[in-house]
């Protein structure tokens, strides 16, 4: 900062500077150079060294017991702002200023009034903005909608250009659409969390359960019955809200025997966690996710649960990952415990570096059964058809219900 100083003693140089820092502080300001402005008058051009700021400079000037006090008034600096496209969300921007150097432009955020306009510039609505270096973060957008941002310091204004993510939501959701496919007996059936199986973006491991479903109903051949072959994730009027919820249940499967107990080896055969997740189901559960290119703040469901083994719990897991299959959130992993009625779980999704792009996927599961001890066959595990059953009698473990999944923005 260079000043125009009036100075009629022996040596300029004997003169102290200080000046008001942004802080409130007053700091010393060291003399770069001091020429003389002309032979015939006591002026001098003075070059202090002060912090960076487009802001007036209180300044004082202290020779001996003298001291002067004064004002340098400075011009806002052009400076420009842009919106990087993985800092916009769906309700919420991240918007940078640059300037001469990082210490103007956070100066400038501070003092900058922000607007939006969703006509490309024909009007403006003034936002609030939450500053953090140079950088402004403006809230209470509205999703999938084209702005235009200004900043104005003083004389001097900056545009950018965003457009907001869509506020989107996982189809089937609210868990109210089911089909199913026949089995050979009225006792099993495969069920499918959607209209169809080839519409349904919500996989099961039905397929699995029912795989050796049969059409026998009797003491030498019973593969027709539920507790050889069963749905473990299916439709229930037991609802949060609405009309259908999901059941997600572990079930004994295979060729079993209705004896009343359970063994390895007696009674049932294999036993596998009810599971409902985003993906599909192909000789094996493919946990490939959901196409998905917005980024929620939190995700939230209803649940209950009842347990069949005190010791087990119900499982929930959580990703959004990248173009590239990398993880953008940190991944949410959470038991469930017993609960008599549903319960809301809200589930706060934390992303990381945002280099790390916009979301591509969104993964999200659940299992009816979380502790792997919870999957041996005995009846501490599993509940057991009556003696000589042939006809609906089950082999059910842990129960997980699942309604109403909801993605916040």
């Amino acid at each position: 900062m260079t000043l125009s100083v009036g100075y009629n003693g022996s040596d300029i140089n004997n003169v102290r500077f200080s000046y008001k820092a942004r802080s409130g502080e007053w700091k010393d300001a060291e003399i770069l150079s001091a020429t003389p402005a002309s032979r015939a008058t006591a002026n001098y051009n003075v070059t202090l060294k002060v912090e960076s700021t487009y802001r007036n400079v209180e300044v004082k000037a202290r020779a001996g017991a003298a001291e002067a006090a004064f004002t340098a008034e400075r011009q806002t600096p052009d400076f420009t702002a842009v919106a990087p496209e993985n800092d916009v969300f769906a309700k919420h921007a991240v918007v940078r200023l640059s300037s001469i150097n990082d210490e103007v432009a956070a100066d400038l955020a501070t003092s900058a009034r922000w607007a939006v306009s969703t006509d490309n510039g024909n009007s403006w609505t003034n936002v609030s903005a939450t500053v953090s270096g140079t950088s402004a973060r403006l809230e209470g957008l509205t999703p999938g909608t084209a702005y235009r941002v200004r900043a104005t310091v003083s004389d001097k204004q900056a545009t950018a250009a965003l457009t907001t993510e869509a506020a989107l939501q996982i189809p089937n959701s609210d868990m109210e659409t089911w089909s199913r496919t026949d089995g050979q007996t009225k006792y099993w059936w495969i069920e499918y969390p959607g209209a169809s199986k080839a519409d349904a973006i919500w996989a099961t491991v039905n397929e699995l359960t029912t795989s050796e479903g049969g059409s026998g109903t009797n003491p030498f051949d019973h593969k027709g019955c539920s507790y050889c072959a069963f749905s473990g994730t299916r439709k229930t009027t037991d609802v949060h809200g609405g009309s259908l919820a999901a059941v997600i249940e572990t079930v004994g499967y295979g060729d079993n025997d209705a004896n009343g107990t359970t063994t390895v080896g007696k009674g049932c055969k294999k036993i596998a966690a009810g599971e409902l997740f985003l993906g599909s189901y192909d000789n094996g559960a493919n946990y490939s996710g959901y196409a998905f290119a917005s980024r929620p703040s939190s995700i939230e469901f209803w649940y209950k649960y009842r347990q069949k083994n005190s010791a087990d719990y119900g499982y929930a897991e959580f990703r959004i990952l990248n173009s590239d299959n990398k993880d953008i959130t940190e991944a949410k992993t959470i038991q469930l415990p017993k609960a008599d009625t549903y319960q809301k779980v809200t589930i706060p999704l934390n992303y990381l570096r945002l280099t790390n792009g916009k979301a591509a996927k969104i993964m999200v599961s659940f299992k009816s059964s979380g502790n792997q001890e919870c999957l041996k066959i005995n009846t501490d595990n599993l509940d057991c058809p009556s003696f000589g059953n042939t006809s609906d009698g089950r082999f059910t473990g842990s129960s997980l219900y699942i309604d109403d999944i909801t993605l916040n923005y």
